[in-house]
C-alpha cells in the first residue's frame, strides 16, 4: 500500500512539473492590461521588465516589483485591479521615487 501512495505521489509530481506554462497566467492576463494587445507581448514584456513568467518562482522584493511595475507602464500597460499602480501605496521606495521625479509616475 505504501508503494502505491509513493508511486501515486512521483507521478503527481511529475506531472504538476511537467505542465508548467509558458504564457502569462490568466491573472497576469487580467490585471495588466494595453489597448489592441497581439499575442504573446504581455509575455514578452514581462519578461523584457523582469518578470519571470515560465517559472513563477523568484520571490520579489518590494522595490523589484515596483521595478517591474515601472517598466509595464513604460511599455504601455496599465495596473487594472486598481487603476493605480504599486507606487501609490509604496511611493517610498527608490524605483518608486525615481519614477514619480523622472515623471514616469504621476
Amino acid at each position: 500500500m505504501l508503494k502505491k501512495i509513493i508511486i501515486f505521489l512521483m507521478v503527481l509530481l511529475t506531472a504538476s512539473c511537467a505542465s508548467y506554462r509558458k504564457s502569462p497566467s490568466p491573472k497576469s492576463k487580467e490585471i495588466w492590461i494595453k489597448e489592441n494587445l497581439k499575442d504573446q507581448e504581455l509575455d514578452l514584456a514581462l519578461s523584457e521588465c523582469g518578470y519571470n513568467t515560465v517559472l513563477n518562482t523568484k520571490k520579489f522584493s518590494y522595490n523589484e516589483m515596483a521595478k517591474v511595475h515601472i517598466c509595464m507602464i513604460e511599455k504601455g500597460f496599465y495596473y487594472k485591479p486598481k487603476l493605480e499602480h504599486f507606487c501609490t501605496d509604496y511611493y517610498y521606495l527608490p524605483a518608486c521615487e525615481s519614477a514619480y521625479n523622472k515623471n514616469i509616475l504621476k
